[in-house]
């Protein structure tokens, strides 16, 4: 299962032909992210310090203002301190772009990876996907 959320491009996400700016894909991936966590997790003082320690994109296809899109979100795997999420950007039904980004879990006090609370890790399990497909 995937968690989804729709966005409607904005004007300042595009150039002057109408196509998205290839920043954008990391943008609506953060946003993606950020209400995965809210609806896996609820408030976000339950949430463990995180910091992203990679982000990979791969553009597959173009995309344009006209249609909104729809950004999956999902967890590829867990590790004892970090995870890593996938995520895939639709539009129109098409496949434009995949994305994969590690977060490390962090104390808040002594800034070093702690490991992943258990009912973090039971809230997010149901969330689990194998990205070999995409």
């Amino acid at each position: 299962m995937q968690f989804k959320l729709m966005i409607r491009p904005r004007i300042s996400e595009t150039d002057l032909m109408g196509h998205i700016n290839n920043v954008t894909p990391a943008i609506w991936m953060e946003e993606g992210r950020t209400y995965f966590f809210r609806e896996c997790v609820g408030n976000r003082a339950e949430l463990p310090s995180l910091m992203i320690r990679h982000v990979d994109i791969d553009y597959r296809d173009q995309m344009f203002i006209d249609d909104q899109v729809e950004i999956s979100t999902g967890v590829a795997r867990f590790g004892n301190t970090s995870m890593q999420l996938y995520q895939e950007i639709r539009q129109t039904g098409r496949l434009c772009v995949v994305g994969r980004s590690t977060l490390v879990f962090v104390d808040a006090v002594e800034y070093k990876p702690c490991a992943i609370p258990t009912h973090i890790r039971d809230a997010l399990s149901p969330y689990s996907v194998d990205p070999s497909d995409g």
